[in-house]
């Protein structure tokens, strides 16, 4: 099956005090994914949250997408005021959001990719700026768990205690592929098959 890889990366360990200093550090982990959009010839990286509903792009990277028409607008266009109380909470601020469909293919660092994914997004009218623990390029872009890269696809992470430690893939569904009739019985010419077959239970023969 298709798949491409998902980066862990570890944020900062939370400090663990007795009696259960034996159990070792503990860190807070992110992961990373590689996307393209629209588009763009570039690629930047994107927090694979699955906690977030749908998908947020910052002002920066929505706007150069509207300006190559890679913006399909359900509501709220740049034309159009967002109305008191459309927003979103992410860290700790209130963020006014405009919601549009953008297309966004799934890459990773050894040139992997998946088929592009028309992605329902959260497009705010800010830019996100940097915390003490995340990278400016982390803060653009977050790929939600609805609507989006995941869905009908396989988000695997096989996690360690340890730092370093840890892999996680997001992969294709394995197609489902129509079973092979069985005939169980032949009367006068026709074929009879398993119901359970996605053939019609009769067939006449030639």
């Amino acid at each position: 099956m298709p798949n491409i890889n998902i980066r862990i990366e570890a944020i900062r360990a939370i400090p663990v005090t007795s009696p259960l200093q034996k159990v070792g550090e503990v860190w807070i982990r992110r992961l990373l994914v590689k996307v393209r959009l629209g588009t763009r010839a570039d690629t930047l990286d994107a927090v694979l949250d699955t906690g977030a509903p749908l998908s947020i792009l910052s002002k920066d990277l929505w706007e150069t997408c509207d300006q190559s028409g890679d913006i399909s607008w359900v509501q709220y266009p740049p034309s159009e005021s967002i109305p008191k109380g459309t927003s979103v909470s992410l860290m700790g601020g209130l963020y006014p959001y405009r919601l549009g469909l953008i297309e966004v293919t799934p890459i990773d660092n050894e040139g992997k990719q998946l088929l592009k994914r028309e992605v329902l997004v959260q497009c705010l009218e800010a830019n996100i700026h940097p915390t003490a623990n995340a990278r400016p390029v982390i803060n653009l872009a977050i790929m939600g768990l609805t609507h989006g890269i995941c869905d009908g696809r396989y988000l695997v992470v096989n996690s360690s205690p340890l730092k370093e430690a840890g892999k996680a893939w997001l992969q294709d569904e394995r197609p489902v592929e129509p079973s092979t009739p069985r005939v169980v019985g032949s009367i006068a010419g026709y074929h009879y098959y398993d119901r359970h077959s996605r053939r019609c239970d009769c067939e006449t023969s030639h």
